[in-house]
């Protein structure tokens, strides 16, 4: 049987970075014929196709270094721009600090819910529908957070945890929000994505290419794990391979983990398979321009008439996205739960395209030259109650058997990309001077 140090179950940002920082004796196995996960980029007739866009932002210096220094990648960098669609209407985001935006009487009635609200109860919200109307007055609430976040996240705001908002959903700023009623703001700076960065070649793919070149250690795709034994520490695989393990990482929802171990603890088995999370499913619409494009990056749609929650003009990201003279739209669209992989194109794929035309933007007098559509299987997790009192535990557990479970799904949390490569790092680090 072949046996490795360390073996690390899938292929996207968290499981390359953390082969990386490992180095040698480290076998990484990814179920697809590609690596990269959600970070993989399509190619189809002369578009790079990101699966959504992801926003890169890289704060840490440990991430920093591995990005900017040791990739040898060619960074854009980019202040926001972004505007939600409301009410006939496009508002600058975010839409608390540009208040003046709105129709005067939704102006006033916003400005004195938030005034109004009740600070106190902030502290004391358990969901998220508590906090945010707590937090921003029932009115903007009622016209922004409830709905779009409704339409993200596919549940009922008043089932999810709170845990979770302040670094994406920061308390709102009392003084930025008056000023910002009666006038623009001349900085637009606000929130954890006011900027960010993106390769000028091969879309956010070009980050894994660039992370796989990196590492010297055996990268085995198609390679599916079926089957894990956490007592023998051995690893059985759809290609028949079977492979014994010192330590193991895991990158994939560690909900798909519990379900293939052969023992695993009844109770919390059973508990993981309360976990929630939605899907994503979405279009890419390549089009031939008249070289008017709007100058945006994206746009938040809340209102439910419309299907998708974000409309995005990736080809802004950069040049090397879309042929000279074309634009590349993407519309995304929540679903809940695994649904987006059964959802049928055909169903929605006109009116996508009816409503990014109405919404602006696409215009009138484009013409579509590539359709491509996909889906996101496990997107965002949801943060609940269940969550937050399993999670602890089951994490616990697996770190007894010598099982690191991280990123995104691995962890069952919601980060940046940035944040999975800080993570991997931490776990690397972890493995080399404790137990390795």
């Amino acid at each position: 049987m072949e046996h490795n140090r360390v073996v690390i179950i899938g292929g996207g940002i968290s499981g390359l970075a953390c082969a990386h920082y490992l180095g040698a004796d480290v076998a990484l196995f990814e179920k697809d014929k590609a690596l990269g996960g959600c970070l993989r980029t399509d190619k189809k007739d002369g578009y790079l196709i990101d699966r959504t866009g992801h926003l890169l932002h890289f704060r840490h210096p440990v991430v920093q270094k591995l990005m900017f220094d040791d990739l040898g990648i060619e960074w854009l960098e980019f202040d926001r721009k972004a505007e939600v669609q409301l009410l006939s209407r496009r508002i600058p985001y975010p839409i608390q600090y540009n208040l003046h935006a709105l129709p005067e009487t939704e102006r006033r009635r916003c400005l004195e819910d938030f005034l109004a609200r009740g600070e106190a109860d902030v502290d004391a919200a358990v969901d998220f529908e508590h906090w945010s109307s707590n937090s921003y007055g029932n009115r903007l609430h009622e016209l922004f957070f409830e709905p779009y976040n409704r339409k993200l996240w596919q549940t009922d705001l008043d089932t999810i945890t709170c845990d979770w908002v302040q670094r994406f959903v920061p308390l709102p700023d009392e003084k930025l929000i008056i000023d910002g009623a009666r006038s623009s703001h001349e900085r637009q700076d606000f929130g954890y994505n006011a900027r960010f960065s993106y390769p000028h070649d091969g879309g956010s793919g070009a980050i894994i290419e660039a992370l796989a070149r990196r590492i010297a250690s055996p990268i085995h795709l198609e390679a599916e794990l079926v089957a894990i034994d956490l007592e023998q520490k051995v690893c059985e695989f759809a290609n028949g391979r079977t492979v014994s393990y010192d330590f193991l990482v895991n990158t994939m929802p560690v909900t798909r983990l519990l379900a293939l171990a052969k023992v695993f603890d009844s109770d919390l088995l059973a508990a993981s398979r309360q976990f929630r999370h939605n899907s994503i499913f979405y279009f890419a619409f390549g089009f031939q321009t008249q070289g008017d494009i709007p100058d945006l990056h994206w746009l938040y749609v809340p209102e439910e008439k419309y299907c998708f929650y974000r409309a995005g003009l990736l080809s802004n990201y950069s040049p090397a996205i879309a042929p000279a003279g074309s634009a590349l739209v993407c519309a995304e669209i929540g679903c809940p739960g695994d649904s987006a992989a059964s959802m049928d194109p055909h169903l929605l794929r006109n009116r996508a395209l009816e409503e990014l035309t109405e919404v602006g933007i696409v215009q009138p007098d484009w013409k579509l030259e590539m359709e491509h559509a996909g889906s996101i299987d496990c997107a965002y997790v949801i943060f609940d109650q269940h969550r937050q009192k399993y999670l602890p535990l089951i994490l616990d557990y697996l770190r007894k058997a010598d099982v690191l479970s991280m990123g995104r799904y691995g962890a069952w949390d919601y980060g940046s990309m940035g944040d999975a490569v800080l993570e991997a790092y931490e776990t690397a680090t972890l493995l080399r001077e404790t137990y390795c």
